[in-house]
């Protein structure tokens, strides 16, 4: 873990999450992560649909996700409180990490997810420097579904009987990541064959 600026984001932020989690814990950079959850809507079993991402070069591929790995991801699930609480959690949750025996010791541990809790990222991160990502209602980078293909001039019943396509269609578009310094496409990635 670095001690560089954490990664703020909002938006639609679970969907960069789950895939930066995923990519995280799963090899080759098989880490640990740690998630303090004060909004209780982080789903671990999300993780196992949601494929990393292995960059090779130029390339970059999907893999699945093997079981043992969800296993690496450290869940702490708290209500909302004032700011002495939430960075109270951040540093329990740290210590955790660092010193309590636990599945993850032979892993080095990536840092810590805050999702939720208010955190003022100008502010200073609570809690010490292993705070990596907050994800929050605003947030330097912002998550948003891509632009949508249109689908214009249908009848309802071609729309219905379209529906796979149009589904499909979403689900490709992926998401974007969008900040003053520019933007990031991100879940479009092709299956590796």
């Amino acid at each position: 873990m670095t001690q560089s600026a954490p990664l703020v984001i909002g938006g639609r932020y679970h969907e960069l999450l789950y895939i930066l989690i995923a990519t995280l814990i799963s090899a080759p950079h098989s880490k640990a992560v740690s998630v303090v959850d004060f909004e209780g809507r982080f789903d671990l079993l999300r993780l196992i649909a949601t494929p990393p991402v292995i960059q090779e070069g130029e390339a970059a591929f999907t893999t699945a996700l093997r079981r043992a790995d969800l296993d690496h991801v450290h869940i702490l699930r708290l209500a909302a409180g004032d700011a002495e609480y939430v960075a109270n959690a951040i540093a329990h949750m740290e210590e955790y990490m660092l010193y309590a025996p636990h599945c993850s010791r032979d892993r080095e541990w990536w840092g810590a997810v805050v999702i939720g809790g208010g955190l003022n990222p100008a502010g200073g991160t609570p809690g010490g420097g292993h705070v990596a990502v907050i994800a929050d209602r605003r947030g330097w980078l912002r998550i948003d579904r891509a632009e949508i293909p249109q689908f214009l001039d249908v009848a309802v019943e071609d729309a219905m009987a379209d529906r796979d396509n149009r589904q499909r269609a979403v689900q490709e578009t992926g998401w974007v990541g969008s900040s003053q310094w520019g933007s990031l496409v991100f879940g479009r990635i092709q299956k590796r064959r």
